[in-house]
């Protein structure tokens, strides 16, 4: 399919960081640089994700060196490289078909930092994958050596241009159980890839009112992104997988934010614990335990904990993602 006869897709990164001393805040110091690279970029959807085939042929022709070549001279400046988990569980297996799928992958990543596009190592899993996570410990341990492996094999590449987003729109109900996944996934990254910034993200759909109720990953160098699709009648016009009328009246103003709002609260005084896995039935005790002392009337905030003088701040900086309205220029 013709890269003009598909659905261009723009990101929105907001980076969210938090500044620590000497090395730490250097480490964030780049994570903001680093962002100036992700300010208008291209979904490069059902190539490596979203397919029942991934064969060689295919990938080598549904999208093109051609494709990549035009991104850039539009202006954009990175590509969301999205990709499925069972071909590169093949490629950890050391299957065939999971060895020609890596060898497509290092020459499209390859290519697009040699055209100073920067590429978002996106693992985009189906469905039934991410509802593998909620079975035990034992998946989250599998799925955090399948980054540890992707990670490895892409640390030998320009960290300023290739950043690894841990998962697109998780589907995990339980906040705090996301919470501890995605922080032990990132350490098990870091581990094997000091230099690449971490792209992280909110339990279920990737929204806005699933980043709030997040605490920080105690880790520097980390981005965080959300998913905005209103107007989703706009934002989806075009597509061929939904109908954003439909889709449109479905999806009517809520009073999700002030709730996410006071679950951030709620979090943030548990961080303690939300950097393990396995510890979600707890936390919900805690959560539970401290919401009557929360809505109290005129508590006062500044004397809970994480707010005493010395506390660490957070810096948030929103880079804006454009849609290609315009004609595109002749070359």
């Amino acid at each position: 399919m013709p890269l003009s006869h598909r659905l261009l897709a723009t990101i929105l990164f907001p980076a969210l960081l938090i500044p620590s001393p000497t090395s730490a805040q250097q480490a964030d110091d780049l994570a903001f640089q680093r962002a100036e690279h992700l300010r208008r970029g291209i979904n490069t959807s059902d190539w490596f994700a979203q397919s029942s085939d991934y064969s060689v042929q295919r990938l080598r022709t549904f999208t093109t060196a051609d494709d990549i070549r035009l991104i850039h001279h539009l202006g954009f400046d990175h590509i969301r490289l999205s990709i499925d988990a069972d071909p590169l569980l093949a490629w950890q297996r050391k299957q065939p078909n999971g060895a020609a799928f890596m060898e497509e992958l290092d020459s499209i990543v390859k290519f697009a930092v040699e055209q100073k596009l920067a590429v978002v190592i996106d693992l985009h899993p189906q469905t039934r994958y991410k509802q593998s996570l909620l079975q035990g410990d034992e998946p989250v341990k599998h799925f955090a050596m399948l980054w540890r492996s992707l990670a490895t094999h892409f640390a030998s590449f320009d960290p300023d241009y290739v950043f690894f987003e841990i998962m697109n729109e998780p589907e995990q109900p339980d906040l705090y159980r996301w919470q501890g996944i995605q922080a032990f996934v990132a350490e098990q990254i870091r581990i094997v890839a000091p230099s690449n910034t971490i792209i992280a993200c909110g339990a279920r759909w990737s929204g806005l009112e699933d980043l709030l109720p997040l605490q920080p990953l105690a880790l520097p160098n980390i981005i965080y992104t959300f998913h905005d699709y209103e107007p989703f009648a706009f934002t989806h016009q075009g597509a061929t997988w939904t109908d954003p009328r439909r889709a449109s009246a479905l999806r009517r103003p809520s009073h999700a934010s002030p709730v996410a709002k006071r679950h951030a609260d709620d979090a943030r005084e548990a961080s303690p614990r939300l950097g393990h896995v396995g510890l979600s039935r707890q936390l919900r005790s805690d959560h539970q335990e401290r919401r009557p002392h929360h809505s109290r009337p005129g508590s006062d905030r500044s004397t809970r904990p994480g707010n005493a003088a010395g506390s660490k701040t957070i810096a948030v900086r929103f880079l804006s993602a454009r849609m290609l309205l315009s004609p595109p220029k002749k070359y």
